[in-house]
Parts: structure tokens; C-alpha cells; sequence
């Protein structure tokens, strides 16, 4: 397989045809989270007053007061709690849509055939099932690989009878839970091929969830060689990839960062600047957003690509641009 042509012609289809981009922002998601404290995390205010000499709340008051106010308001606290759980579950349902009319959109560009968003959407729709029935096997195995090991190291512990068991069972336990892990690294790569194949086989094939993946499996045991390198160039692309998301969002940070400056020294903290803090922040997270869904896009391209030159449904593709 020649790698450069494959990697040319995932980035040709995704700059070509933009409107897969809006289908990149659901099909994966960057994963993060932003917390922090406010001063000291290890000087928590006291009875007595915080450090300093400030006053301050015991943390147990404070812990106390939410009690409170939940206990206070529970029709609130449930309303709350059942709508973020329906907008989690709308966001997973949007990804598993885009995730099929993505593959639809990419097998078919990847073929050289036309497809329009319409297309696209709808072939989401249809094959939402099918991905949401792979997705499903994919974390059943997953929790039973993680069920299994801890099982063993129970049972290892728990057969020296004693409630303080000797240092040769926690040796032997923690040995197991190593090699263990060792193991997982290799399965979790082979698995991850194997989802990427099948997910692709149940567009191009029109098979389920197990059909997918014994596709994908067989694919796989058979292009051996060729699956962990385009695993290993996918590894690469993704960390070069994330280096650019991080290089777009100190760019767009240090830019809003610098109009925020001029807007404070005009208005102060006044209405106008809090506007622009507003637009600012949500501008910055659409611009992380929008770069995540071009690399989405650019990887899905670069997997189905891979999947038809390795079928050898198709090879060398021209990646026409869009009408």
C-alpha cells in the first residue's frame, strides 16, 4: 500500500467536501475537562478562619449547606439531573447518526461516486442501529476484560484464607494485574482496527453489529502487517494532529486574549466587555470545535480509505471536488 497516497488522498476528500465536517463534529470527540482551584489547594479554610487571618467557613458547614438546599429543592435537583442525562443521551445519538452517514459519505467518495449531505444524513439514520449495536459489543467486551482480571486478582488474594494475606499472594496479584495490562495494550490496538473495519463493513457489506466485526476480524488476521502499520500512521497523524489543534487555540486565546485587553482599557469591567468575554469564550470553543471536526473528518477519510485499498474495492483515488 502506498501510505503517502493514502494519507494525500484522505486529506484531498476532506478539504474537497466540506460539508463532512459538520458530520466530523459528532463522529469523535476530544475528551478533556478544566477544573481548578482558587489559591491553595492544600490550606482549606477552618473553624477558626482561613489562612491569613480571613475568615472562613468550616468545609463541613459548607458541605452541610448543599445537603440542605438539595434536600430544600428535590423536584429541581431531579429535573436538573434527568436533563443533563437527556442531553448526554441526544449528544451520544446525534454521534452514532453522524458516525454512519460519515462512513456512508466516505465509502462512497472513497469509491469516486457523488454523495450530498442529504445522502449522508440519511444513511446516518439508517445505519444508527447497527452502530449503536456495535458500540454496545464493543463496551460489553470491554467490561468483561475488566471483570475477568479482577476476578483473578480477588481470587489470588482471597486464597491465602487470611484476612491479611501474605506478601507472596499481593506479589503474585499485582504480577497478574501487570501482565494484564501488558496484554491489554496489543488487544486494545487489534481491537481498535477491528471496529474501524467493521464499521465500514456494515456500510459496504450491509451487515449487523456481529457481521461488522467478524468482517473486520478476518480482515484484520489476514493484513496483519499492513493493519498495524496504518494503525501506526494513524497514531502519528493523531498526535500531529493534536499539536495543531493546541497550536489553533493558543492562536485564537492569544488573539481574543489581546482584543480583550483593548476592550478593558476602553469600557472597564463595564457591559461591553463582558459581552466580548462572552462571545470570546464561546468563539474560542467553536474554533477547537471546528479544528477537532476537520482532524474527525480527515481520520475517518484516512481509515475508510485504508479499508477499500485493503478490500481492494478501490485504489488510488482522485477525490473529485464536489459540484
Amino acid at each position: 500500500m502506498d501510505y503517502g497516497s493514502l494519507i494525500r488522498d484522505a486529506w484531498l476528500i476532506t478539504w474537497r467536501h466540506r460539508f463532512l465536517w459538520v458530520l466530523g463534529l459528532f463522529t469523535g470527540t476530544a475528551v478533556g475537562s478544566c477544573s481548578g482551584f482558587g489559591g491553595n489547594p492544600f490550606q482549606l479554610p477552618s473553624r477558626t478562619g482561613a489562612p491569613g487571618g480571613a475568615p472562613g467557613a468550616p468545609l463541613g458547614a459548607v458541605m452541610t449547606t448543599i445537603t440542605d438546599w438539595i434536600l430544600a429543592h428535590p423536584l429541581v435537583v431531579v429535573v436538573a439531573a434527568l436533563a443533563i442525562m437527556l442531553i448526554v443521551l441526544a449528544f451520544i445519538a446525534l454521534s452514532l447518526v453522524a458516525q454512519g452517514g460519515m462512513t456512508l459519505a466516505t465509502v462512497r467518495l472513497g469509491e469516486d461516486r457523488p454523495v450530498s449531505p442529504g445522502e449522508a444524513w440519511r444513511g446516518g439514520f439508517r445505519y444508527f442501529w447497527r452502530f449503536l449495536g456495535l458500540g454496545v459489543l464493543v463496551v460489553l467486551a470491554a467490561f468483561a476484560a475488566v471483570i475477568v482480571v479482577a476476578i483473578l486478582v480477588i481470587a489470588i488474594v482471597a486464597a491465602t484464607g487470611s484476612d491479611h494475606p501474605s506478601p507472596v499472594a499481593i506479589v503474585l496479584a499485582a504480577v497478574v494485574a501487570v501482565v494484564a495490562i501488558l496484554a491489554a495494550i496489543p488487544a486494545f490496538v487489534v481491537l481498535s482496527v477491528v471496529v474501524a473495519y467493521a464499521q465500514r463493513a456494515m456500510v459496504v457489506d450491509d451487515v449487523g453489529p456481529i457481521g461488522g466485526l467478524r468482517a473486520g476480524w478476518h480482515l484484520t488476521r489476514r493484513n496483519l502487517g499492513t493493519s498495524a502499520l496504518v494503525w501506526l500512521f494513524d497514531l502519528g497523524l493523531s498526535v500531529g494532529a493534536g499539536f495543531g489543534v493546541l497550536i489553533v487555540a493558543v492562536a485564537v486565546a492569544l488573539t481574543l486574549a489581546i482584543l480583550g485587553v483593548v476592550f478593558w482599557a476602553v469600557f472597564q469591567f463595564a457591559a461591553p466587555t463582558i459581552v466580548y468575554i462572552v462571545v470570546a469564550v464561546i468563539a474560542w470553543i467553536g474554533a477547537l470545535w471546528a479544528a477537532q471536526a476537520i482532524v474527525n473528518t480527515f481520520l475517518w477519510n484516512y481509515w475508510t480509505l485504508a479499508y477499500l485499498r485493503i478490500t481492494g474495492i478501490a485504489s488510488g483515488v482522485s477525490a473529485p471536488r464536489s459540484p
